[in-house]
This record gives C-alpha cells, structure tokens and sequence, in this order.
C-alpha cells in the first residue's frame, strides 16, 4: 500500500523526533531536524562517540523504533544508515 506525501512526512517527523528525542535525553544538542517533501529525513544532532555504546546504539536506533510505536509510515528505505550506524558501533565494539 502506497502512502501518501503528507503521511510520509509526519512519518519522517515521528522517526526523526524519536532520534531527537533520545539524544536530547543523553544531554546531547540537537539543533535540527529537517523533513523533505518526499517524506525523507534528518537530525542533526551534536557529535555523540564519547557516550557509552549503548547509549550510541539507542540513539541510532530511536528512529525506526519511534516509527514502529507509533505505526508512524515511512518509505522504504528508512533507517537503513540507522542500521548502517549501528553495524558499524559493534565492529568497532569488537
């Protein structure tokens, strides 16, 4: 099922303020948070390697867990840097 423009924006919304809202818990800035016409999105949010990993990994991963609460559409691609981010914590982590 397609979704509309509007509904992949407030979907993007709810993905972007779940990473928001974690880093912002985390004693993080968060400047800004934009939302395309195409329903894509982005923080930005203040650099973050000196928290602990897990910390680093709920931050990464608020988004796609901010959209799954709350049955938020997103497109298809979304969170996959989120997963990329994450992949690359734990490689690092060892």
């Amino acid at each position: 099922m397609g979704f509309s423009e509007i509904e992949l924006r407030c979907g993007a919304a709810v993905h972007e303020a779940g990473h928001a809202i974690v880093a912002w818990t985390l004693g993080l800035q968060v400047p800004q948070l934009g939302i395309g016409e195409d329903g894509k999105g982005a923080s930005c949010i203040e650099y973050s390697a000196h928290l602990p990993i897990l910390d680093q990994i709920a931050i990464a991963a608020a988004g796609l867990e901010a959209s799954e609460l709350l049955r938020a559409p997103t497109w298809e691609l979304a969170g996959i840097s989120d997963d990329a981010k994450n992949d690359e914590l734990l490689d690092d982590y060892g």
